[in-house]
């Protein structure tokens, strides 16, 4: 995970994080100062109980994609 307070491009660095994982260098999840503010969100929810994180699943799957 990285942690910006912006991302200017986040589809060029979309696309740079998933290269990095065709590539078989790990995966790498970018998130912003917006992302960590729904993963905040995501604690208020009911998923929580269930260690669900839509927020993370979610970005993590636009790099499996």
């Amino acid at each position: 995970m990285i942690f910006c307070r912006k991302i200017k491009d986040s589809i060029a660095l979309v696309q740079r994080c998933k290269a990095a994982a065709i590539d078989n260098h790990g995966y790498v999840v970018a998130l912003d100062d917006s992302d960590l503010v729904k993963l905040v969100d995501d604690l208020g929810d009911d998923t929580f109980p269930n260690y669900s994180f839509p927020t993370l699943k979610r970005m993590f799957d636009k790099l499996t994609m």
